[in-house]
């Protein structure tokens, strides 16, 4: 991969002191790097020549020691692939030695950006009106049988999760939600959820008050006759569960103050299935804004 010319690294820096551009030149014993600014002045001016590291303007390869290109590794070979930092570890070491933590705080730092990504654009726009939405709540625990994290069966091991789901368009987004009253449910959507549009849901009476602003139809899943309904349902909102819980499963690391950084992955690898779609996605989001 080309990291100059996808804009991860910048091509030119320039010196705080002289404010003069440095130049980027051969340097085996500064850095892993084998080069770095150095402030070497121009025609006719003399520079300072003090030198700066190459990744000191990337966010990303200013996170980690190991070389800009074991760093590319990690995360567009292997982070895209969706291998937790075990699985990645262990592939990697079948070249090189890498410890568990470097590519656990890659992972950490990517997973951060892409969920800001993905929270972001959940902000920018509202879902319908003319499309319907299918809404669902969905609990999140952890078993008792990992020794961190969120045991089961105490009642502060349940995390819930509100879901959104847009037909013809199939956006998704999903928001960790303090409990499932009517209060805070009604306050999600109508956060998320143009006025007047149609939405499905199931009985829970949390959504009860949807017809003032929308077309609501609730669906009593305990009769099961789907056919009652037509085409009024929510089979796409929990086929988006399972998806999220599936890819959720592969990390052992997860806690209620970091799980929406896990969802907004999930969502993310949704939106872009591919792996060029997901390595684009990543260079869009990494790249330096001049």
């Amino acid at each position: 991969m080309a990291i100059t010319s996808n804009n991860l690294l910048l091509p030119v820096s320039v010196c705080e002191a002289c404010r003069l551009p440095r130049s980027r030149i051969p340097c085996k014993d500064y850095t892993n790097d084998q080069c770095v600014f150095k402030c070497c002045g121009r025609e006719g001016i003399k520079g300072c020549n003090s030198k700066k590291s190459i990744r000191n303007s990337s966010k990303l390869f200013k996170s980690s020691k190991k070389t800009l290109m074991e760093i590319v590794r990690i995360i567009f070979e292997y982070f895209v692939k969706g291998l937790n930092a075990c699985e990645a570890q262990r592939e990697i070491c079948q070249y090189y030695p890498i410890d568990y933590k470097t590519i656990f705080k890659l992972y950490k730092y990517t997973r951060k950006i892409i969920s800001e990504y993905i929270t972001q654009q959940a902000r920018e726009t509202k879902l319908g009106p003319t499309n319907v939405i299918e809404i669902d709540e969905s609990v999140f625990a952890r078993t008792n049988n990992h020794k961190s994290g969120y045991d089961i069966h105490k009642k502060n091991a349940k995390i819930w999760v509100l879901g959104f789901f847009e037909r013809n368009t199939k956006q998704a987004r999903a928001f960790i939600v303090p409990d499932r009253s009517k209060k805070t449910l009604l306050k999600f959507i109508s956060d998320n959820v143009a006025e007047g549009s149609t939405i499905y849901t199931d009985s829970w009476k949390g959504y009860n008050g949807l017809c003032e602003n929308y077309a609501h139809k609730a669906i009593n899943k305990s009769e099961r006759r789907p056919s009652k309904y037509g085409e009024c349902g929510t089979n796409q909102i929990e086929s988006l569960w399972s998806l999220i819980k599936r890819d959720i499963c592969k990390y052992s690391c997860f806690k209620k103050n970091n799980i929406q950084e896990f969802i907004n992955e999930s969502l993310w690898r949704r939106q872009f299935k591919s792996i060029d779609e997901r390595i684009q996605s990543l260079i869009s989001l990494f790249q330096i804004k001049h």
